[in-house]
């Protein structure tokens, strides 16, 4: 994808979390040493898609932002850590709308941390998951 030279780095990943690094480093900083806030934004997508496609059932699936919102919370520097959780409800819900319409509309939350562990920003993600389901032969 248009991200790899970003240099994002998968931390933790498990069924339900996803832990990505955004490294500080001159394609990512702006003049000032901060990391771009579009930089932050396309890790928050990555880290989403990146979880919801543990979860793809056999067969094509596609992760589409259709609504987003970004809120930076108070300034930062260094490594900007960004991590997303989905609850087994959601998780269930999302696939049950996928066996039945190959369709599901989905809201994500991700937040980001410096190396302190203090909250830097935030991102609210409204996700269309599409599935087309593979053809077998009987």
């Amino acid at each position: 994808p248009f991200s790899a030279g970003m240099g994002f780095r998968v931390a933790r990943l498990s069924d339900r979390h996803v832990e990505l690094i955004v490294p500080r480093r001159m394609r990512n900083e702006d003049d000032e040493g901060r990391i771009y806030e579009g930089a932050l934004f396309t890790a928050a997508l990555e880290a989403s898609r990146l979880l919801w496609l543990r979860h793809a059932p056999l067969g094509g699936f596609k992760v589409h932002l259709k609504e987003s919102a970004f809120r930076i919370l108070q300034d930062y520097v260094g490594d900007v850590r960004v991590r997303m959780e989905l609850t087994e409800m959601q998780v269930e819900t999302v696939l049950a709308d996928l066996r039945r319409s190959q369709t599901a509309v989905t809201e994500v939350s991700l937040h980001f941390y410096d190396q302190k562990e203090k909250s830097v920003a935030e991102a609210c993600l409204t996700l269309q998951l599409i599935h087309t389901p593979e053809l077998t032969a009987p």
